[in-house]
């Protein structure tokens, strides 16, 4: 019986020291709480968002928590990370200053209730989700107030309007500037309308080549309309041909006995041109 009663007690004393175990096993190694300050706020008041996380570091490194917050439709203005121990464990506070002077931020009435995205903490490949509080946004108008608008500034007398440099002097600065900038432009205009002035005083037959300049006399010789005589008309074509076979033909015709006809200097001028 001494035997059977000492395993007894042994049994019972490892279920007290499991009971007693138990809970500290159980206890998570990070914690958290969040928190919203004002919970309730005017249209473009700011909005502080702060969330305490407490990691015990002998199961969580501390610097691999993370946290992953969506304030939308509200900023984040400002984000500060402040670690300090309690004890045996890790106070981590993460904290963010939030605006919204954006249209999605309005009440659209005298109130309304805006809720964030849930925040989630990550440690590892461990993640805990969390909810923030609900935040009421107020109007700064109260509905009585539209019904009777009135001028609510108080400055009565305006101050006096100052320029670093007056409007005029700008003015005149610009247009200076304005017309340097066009001058080169210019330039380039003149010029190009002086050559379309030239081309376009140059006659046909000054922008022929010699030769084409001889053969058009030539033509015109032939066709009865040109002052200059087709003797002249032929010689002038034979010095530009030189000692070529056409060339010869062209200053015998023009020096033959008889006056050359049409029908000549037009064949002769046909078989240059079609001679190249």
């Amino acid at each position: 019986m001494g035997q059977e009663a000492r395993v007894r007690r042994a049994f019972v004393v490892v279920l007290a020291a499991l009971a007693l175990a138990a809970p500290a096993a159980a206890a998570p190694p990070v914690t958290h709480e969040t928190a919203l300050a004002p919970r309730e706020a005017l249209f473009g008041d700011a909005v502080e968002a702060r969330a305490d996380v407490v990691v015990d570091p002998a199961r969580v490194d501390p610097r691999a928590v993370r946290v992953h917050v969506d304030f939308r439709p509200y900023r984040v203005a400002a984000t500060a990370v402040t670690r300090r121990a309690a004890g045996d464990l890790v106070r981590i506070r993460f904290a963010y200053r939030l605006e919204c002077l954006v249209k999605a931020c309005l009440p659209k009435g005298p109130e309304r209730t805006v809720s964030f995205r849930p925040l989630r903490i990550t440690w590892g490949n461990r993640t805990q989700t969390t909810f923030w509080p609900n935040l009421r946004i107020a109007s700064r108008i109260d509905p009585r107030d539209l019904s009777r608008p009135t001028l609510r500034s108080e400055a009565l007398h305006q101050p006096a309007v100052t320029w670093g440099v007056r409007p005029s002097r700008a003015s005149a600065l610009l247009a200076v500037a304005a017309l340097l900038l066009l001058a080169y432009p210019a330039l380039l205009l003149v010029r190009r309308l002086r050559r379309l002035w030239a081309l376009w005083r140059t006659t046909r037959l000054e922008r022929l080549t010699p030769l084409e300049r001889a053969l058009e006399l030539l033509r015109r010789a032939a066709a009865g309309d040109q002052s200059d005589s087709g003797r002249l008309a032929l010689e002038r074509v034979a010095r530009e041909l030189g000692d070529s076979e056409l060339g010869g033909d062209a200053r015998r015709l023009a020096w033959s006995r008889s006056q050359p006809d049409s029908q000549s200097m037009e064949s002769l001028r046909t078989r240059v041109e079609d001679a190249g």
